[in-house]
């Protein structure tokens, strides 16, 4: 549901789909993280959800 709401540009709705996703990331590895964590970042900037944002980055690193 991420990827369609997101394409729709309809950030607010894929927001907890994604935020999901990436808690549940946090524990795993793969190579599909490094698309999940790009998208959570930008859809928590674009919800203006900083603490997450901030959160990402710092998983990022």
């Amino acid at each position: 549901m991420t990827s369609y709401h997101y394409r729709a540009e309809r950030y607010e709705e894929a927001y907890p789909f994604i935020q999901e996703a990436f808690d549940k990331a946090q524990y795993c590895a793969g190579g599909n993280q490094y698309l999940l964590l790009n998208q959570y970042i930008e859809l928590a900037e674009e919800n203006d959800k900083w603490r997450d944002f901030k959160r990402g980055i710092e998983w990022a690193t």
